[in-house]
């Protein structure tokens, strides 16, 4: 006769665990989002990030700092780190760096947070708390410009790889509150405390709705559809047995679950890496297992000590894109389950199976209108999908292919010379322009911006409006930095693409000696004289040049070299 075996169990899983999403991608240095001077005041922040390393990158997600003396706040793969003021808002300051001793793999999708109640600092990852260090005082502030992917005051702590739900809160979220929404944040503008939340949908808008912390590219930027994996963790499969089928004292229990480098226990106190437990008596059994980042689940069983076949009745629910113990269909099952004793346990299982849903919509929007999907406001043509939940707790997923019509129709922006004039076309002899007159093309002859409303062929009210300017239009920066860096290494005058003729340009030192002279507009100045780097400090530039619609233009100003 088999060992007898009582087997029961849950199948637990502590988040979503895929999402297809629009991603913020990094692959060049330097590059980042600027996002302003986001400072997070008193002693309550959290600051948490999806993240994939391209390599072994350990450089910042978000960072408000440039050196350990003045954190705002400091969130990257190994590490959280803050800055506090020892007492009040002034004075002496503390810093914390706080390691996370859980390794993120390369090319692996990763929820990391970190947060901050005035007595703990603590780091999550995926979910799961992996450190926690106490800490104190008010968080220091400063003038540095928040950053996404770099740091903004020195561009030397580049992350390579992809970023995807930045949030920004004034407030310390729970393991609760962080784990129940890694993937998305329903009702960002309803949240308590947060203030900042990039989805970077193809924009780096702030989705909590404070459009003074909409994001700002810094170098090349740009994103990328990823399918953001979780690791889901789960018990399952639990196997009890005696090994004689008569012994009530050398029974065993084996647990299986789907992550490598777990851990478990029969106590709640004292972990195995083995998942086999043995020389265990008859009785019920609290199951403990614990994931790599640290999270705990549980289950019960019971072992049996008698030698007869043993009925085991379970009842099961399950979304209709998972299996319970073999099984995909709602129906009544009964298994006999053989175990490594010989001793067979009789299972019969009623199991419940709730669909899944996939929708697809198409809308077609008037220019100026957004929609709202799914608590965001959508207002460019895109394919956007939502991964919703049932109140059976199964997917729901929502596709969504919306064409926003285009919102122009005047051209585009136009350099006239002054003392011409300049005929606006639109396609229809009903536009109204903006002086109420009613014509197909509008003469003006002065600077400035113009603007009409007309129906278009779908039936919506699109007003544009176009700027012509009455000159040679044109920029000449006042400062440069020679260093061979690749940014702002040179000086040159940068003109609105006219066809430029009869161009000059001369650089004179303060006494008067010329340094550089050029005809070629394309031609730039690097900041040296007869091979040698010229001294920091303010030179003379003249430049002339014409087009082939305006008169000559003559400017003359001042440039500073910096080191």
């Amino acid at each position: 006769m088999k060992p007898v075996a009582l087997i029961i169990f849950i199948l637990l899983s502590f988040f979503s665990s895929s999402l297809l999403s629009q991603t913020l991608s990094l692959t060049q240095d330097p590059t980042w989002l600027n996002i302003g001077d986001l400072d997070i005041p008193g002693n309550q922040i959290t600051v948490e990030a999806l993240i994939y390393k391209d390599g072994f990158s350990t450089k910042n997600i978000v960072s408000k700092h440039s050196f350990p003396d003045d954190v705002n706040y400091l969130l990257r793969p190994q590490t959280f780190e803050l800055t506090t003021y020892v007492s009040g808002n002034s004075g002496a300051t503390q810093f914390l760096q706080m390691s996370n001793p859980f390794t993120l793999d390369v090319k692996t999708w990763y929820h990391i947070a970190g947060t901050y109640d005035g007595t703990s600092v603590k780091y999550y990852v995926n979910g799961c708390l992996v450190i926690e260090k106490p800490f104190s005082g008010n968080l220091f502030q400063n003038d540095f410009a928040a950053a996404i992917g770099n740091q903004s005051f020195n561009q030397g702590e580049q992350f390579l790889g992809k970023i995807d739900e930045v949030r920004i809160w004034n407030v310390c979220r729970t393991q609760e509150q962080i784990s129940a929404n890694m993937l998305d944040l329903p009702n960002p503008t309803t949240q308590t405390g947060l203030l900042a939340y990039y989805k970077f949908e193809n924009d780096f808008t702030n989705s909590q709705g404070n459009a003074t912390w909409n994001g700002t590219a810094m170098g090349n930027l740009f994103f990328a559809s990823s399918q953001i994996d979780l690791p889901s963790f789960k018990i399952t499969d639990i196997e009890t047995t005696n090994s004689d089928c008569s012994s009530l004292h050398n029974g065993t229990i084996t647990v299986s679950t789907n992550r490598p480098n777990s851990l478990f226990s029969i106590d709640g106190n004292t972990y195995q890496t083995s998942n086999i437990f043995t020389d265990v008596d008859a009785g019920t059994y609290t199951i403990y297992v614990k994931s790599p980042e640290g999270c705990i689940i549980d289950s019960f069983t019971t072992v049996i000590g008698n030698n007869i076949s043993f009925p085991v009745f379970l009842s099961g629910i399950i979304c209709g894109n998972e299996n319970y113990l073999g099984h995909t269909t709602t129906g009544i099952y009964v298994d006999t389950v053989k175990t490594a004793g010989s001793c067979d346990t009789i299972r019969t299982l009623d199991l419940t199976v709730n669909p899944v849903y996939e929708f697809n919509d198409a809308v077609t929007l008037c220019p100026g209108e957004v929609y709202d999907f799914h608590g965001t406001t959508l207002s460019a043509s895109g394919t956007y999908v939502a991964s919703l939940k049932t109140v059976l707790g199964c997917d729901s997923v929502y596709t969504l292919d919306l064409e926003v019509l285009p919102a122009t129709f005047l051209g585009n922006d136009t350099l006239i010379c002054i003392g011409k004039s300049f005929d606006i076309q639109s396609p229809s002899p009903n536009t109204l322009w903006f002086d109420n007159t009613t014509s197909q093309i509008k003469t003006v002859t002065s600077t400035g911006w113009y603007s009409a409303t007309m129906k278009d062929a779908a039936g919506c009210d699109v007003v544009d409006s176009i700027y012509v300017q009455f000159n040679i239009q044109y920029f000449v920066p006042n400062a440069f930095t020679p260093d061979n860096n690749g940014i702002n290494d040179v000086f040159v005058p940068i003109f609105s693409g006219q066809q430029l003729t009869n161009y000059t340009l001369k650089i004179f030192d303060k006494w008067g000696k010329q340094l550089f002279s050029s005809n070629d507009p394309a031609e730039s100045w690097d900041g040296t004289f007869e091979g040698k780097v010229c001294q920091i400090g303010a030179y003379v530039y003249f430049l002339t040049v014409e087009t082939g619609i305006c008169d000559r233009v003559t400017a003359k100003g001042n440039v500073s070299l910096i080191k």
